[in-house]
């Protein structure tokens, strides 16, 4: 039994909540202007989500659960926040992952997770995360299967966190101006990982353990610095500071 639901709000008030059980799901909304808020949980297979909240106190988290999951948020202005989870339990079997949330403005935060190898979950991964401007931080998470990631950040609280286990890895993660920070952990088996922040507080962790690694990180201007670490392979960092109190500790 296919299900759809497609939802559109505007003006007032906002809120939205969906659940749908194991079938062909596919959920679509758009919200306008002031309380916003929204929820939708797809258990299992060929999952799509969707969402789009304009402006005022913007919220949106979208879980689903194992097959050809894909999720989307994309929200533009004031108290935003987004969360993306995707196997949505430990016993998953897999997924087609995808998820890429942009937002615009104010307070930023914005997370994906797409869940545990242990259990099965995670898969052909990829994440995007795009914010632009004011209180950003992103996080992304994935575990198991032939993940991607790339992180965009642009203006004031930047922070990025990244974690990929076991598999195909590669990482981008671009900040620039103000508070930026990196951290990233990459665990085995392709590593990559190109980090680039631009003004400001950059600092920047990187951690890559076992596999084909390699590394780039750029930082330029202000309050520098770099601790690195590879253990195990192909490794090769490379690291260029500019400006202000560089500093650096690599370890391969």
């Amino acid at each position: 039994m296919k299900k759809v639901i497609l939802c559109a709000g505007a003006l007032m008030c906002g809120a939205a909540m969906m659940a749908q059980t194991p079938s062909s799901n596919y959920a679509m909304t758009t919200q306008v202007g002031i309380g916003n808020d929204l929820g939708i949980d797809q258990v299992g297979t060929t999952a799509y989500a969707g969402v789009s909240q304009m402006g005022n106190n913007n919220e949106a988290t979208i879980e689903q659960g194992e097959k050809d999951n894909m999720a989307v948020v994309i929200q533009a202005g004031n108290r935003n926040s987004a969360t993306s989870t995707q196997d949505y339990s430990y016993g998953a079997e897999f997924g087609n992952n995808v998820s890429s949330q942009r937002q615009n403005g104010i307070a930023n935060v914005a997370s994906v997770s797409q869940e545990s190898q242990w259990g099965n979950g995670t898969n052909n991964s990829t994440v995007y995360q795009t914010q632009s401007g004011n209180r950003n931080e992103a996080s992304a998470e994935q575990q198991g299967n032939n993940h991607m990631n790339t992180q965009t950040q642009s203006g004031i609280g930047n922070t990025a966190d990244d974690l990929q286990k076991g598999a195909s890895e590669t990482a981008v993660t671009t900040q620039s101006g103000n508070y930026n920070e990196s951290y990233l952990v990459q665990n085995a088996w392709g590593n990559s990982s190109t980090v680039t922040q631009s003004g400001n507080r950059n600092y920047s962790d990187l951690s890559q353990d076992g596999g084909q690694n390699m590394s780039l990180i750029t930082q330029s201007g202000v309050s520098n610095s770099v601790m690195a670490t590879q253990h195990g392979d192909n490794n090769t960092i490379m690291n260029v500071q500019s400006g202000m109190r560089n500093s650096a500790t690599i370890n391969q």
